[in-house]
């Protein structure tokens, strides 16, 4: 009987391993934010990567709160000054370029809540 229970509890093990998923890994805020604070996430793409996506919510309760996306390059591909009180619901997407992005806010003066993550795709997304 123990000789015919070893490969069922062998195939048990094997399918539960194999249907185990990545996990998720995300760049990005999810923190309040308070007067004059700021934040900083770098997410290094490689080469097989297609597209970078930025999603998430900013919700600004007092002052101000600047926003920025930039590419390895150094360019600013999302950038958004938000007054209080103002909410603003990001989906966006960039061509990949291999490197370091880096996502950043500032707070002027400002609160509220930031839940914003970018991450990396091999295939195009659709919105």
């Amino acid at each position: 009987m123990k000789r015919n229970m070893l490969p069922v509890l062998i195939l048990l093990i094997f399918a539960c391993l194999t249907c185990q998923k990545e996990p998720v890994i995300r760049f990005g805020f999810d923190a309040d934010f308070g007067e004059n604070s700021r934040g900083l996430s770098i997410m290094l793409v490689d080469r097989t990567s297609r597209v970078v996506s930025l999603k998430g919510e900013i919700v600004v309760m007092e002052g101000q709160v600047l926003v920025e996306l930039i590419s390895p390059q150094g360019e600013v591909v999302f950038n958004s000054l938000l007054p209080a009180p103002e909410n603003l619901y990001v989906n966006e997407s960039f061509p990949a370029v291999p490197g370091n992005w880096k996502l950043r806010y500032q707070s002027m003066e400002g609160t509220g809540l930031i839940t914003l993550h970018m991450n990396a795709y091999s295939q195009n997304l659709q919105k």
